[in-house]
């Protein structure tokens, strides 16, 4: 398998949707893009991931085809040879290994754009990363968070990589 990658995600211009749009539909944009990183990374581990463990989105929400998600071809959390979460805020983090974990960030920034039809709201996120091996976590945190404030300043909507002297 090739190198792990650990990534922070941005939402791009969280706060204007916040303020354009209210607080409910923040709120629906965090769900949505936690529901499409997800996604992004199950569907994308290989071998494909056996059962789903079901607990992470309640089936009351309007947003989501939970049973579509279920009916994917049985999903796994345990096999998805990623990490995600929430940092605070409009931030996520993501640890990503299996084979080629550049083009499964790719997915899961592609599953945050696909979000804003859903949502009636433009969507988009800001990526840095850096691969992790020989390093410790907060060396990887400090460069992807570099790769990251690169993305921002040259736009948006996009995925950078570290590169050395991008400190």
């Amino acid at each position: 398998a090739d190198a792990p990658v650990f990534a922070v995600l941005d939402i791009d211009h969280f706060k204007r949707i916040n303020d354009a749009s209210g607080h409910q539909k923040g709120d629906d944009v965090i769900h949505a893009v936690g529901y499409g990183m997800m996604r992004a990374l199950l569907s994308s581990a290989d071998p494909l991931p056996e059962s789903l463990l079901g607990t992470f989105f309640s089936s009351a929400s309007p947003f989501f085809d939970i049973e579509g998600f279920y009916d994917e071809g049985g999903m796994d959390w345990n096999n998805a040879q990623a990490l995600a979460g929430r940092l605070g805020g409009d931030e996520f983090a993501l640890l990503v290994g299996g084979v080629d974990p550049m083009a499964r960030v790719r997915k899961v920034a592609d599953a945050v754009a696909g979000t804003s039809a859903m949502l009636g709201v433009d969507v988009s996120c800001s990526v840095g990363c850096c691969t992790v091996t020989g390093k410790d976590l907060h060396k990887a945190y400090g460069e992807a968070d570099s790769a990251l404030y690169q993305a921002k300043e040259r736009g948006r909507a996009q995925i950078r990589v570290f590169q050395g002297g991008d400190r």
